[in-house]
């Protein structure tokens, strides 16, 4: 008879290597994450034009602030 416990294919074996790829594709998920987040944050802190108009000033009818 055969030893089960020199099989190839435990259940232990085969609950380490799901903990293993689930806890690599976790880490990969957390990385793409990581870097979208700096992108954003990158992206936040570009300089922007603001341009201002003002129409009820008496002694100049239109005022344009940039």
């Amino acid at each position: 008879m055969s030893n089960p416990s020199k099989s190839l294919w435990r259940v232990d074996i085969i609950i380490s290597i799901c903990a293993m790829l689930i806890s690599l594709a976790t880490f990969v998920i957390y990385y793409y994450q990581t870097k979208l987040l700096q992108s954003q944050a990158k992206a936040s802190v570009y300089p922007h034009l603001e341009i201002i108009r003002e129409y009820n000033n008496k002694n100049v009818p239109f005022i344009l602030y940039i």
